[in-house]
């Protein structure tokens, strides 16, 4: 969906009404659905991951796969995984911590 942009001397272009400000996201939305999937689904069994897990996981996925990031030796920043989690925030899971009894 296209709207367009009024500003006070004219139209100044189009944008989509669904777009957001900021660089784009590193893993393409396939791939980002795919990370909030595993995991909801390892939350689910009381085994989800901290944020440096996370982090660690996707380092691993990148140095793998060799691919080129913004992101400091291959690591995300927190600060990505805020907005990671902002964007996912629907579907993903925090960890869980399961109580053991005697």
């Amino acid at each position: 969906m296209i709207s367009v942009i009024v500003t006070g001397t004219g139209v100044s272009g189009e944008t989509a009404i669904d777009s957001k400000n900021g660089p784009g996201t590193v893993f393409p939305t396939q791939e980002e659905k795919e990370l909030t999937e595993f995991l909801s689904e390892m939350a689910k069994r009381g085994m989800g991951l901290r944020s440096g897990e996370f982090m660690d996981l996707v380092q691993n996925i990148v140095v793998t796969e060799k691919r080129k990031t913004p992101f400091t030796n291959n690591r995300p920043s927190y600060e990505w995984y805020k907005r990671f989690m902002e964007r996912n925030k629907d579907i993903v899971g925090l960890r869980r911590e399961v109580l053991l009894e005697a």
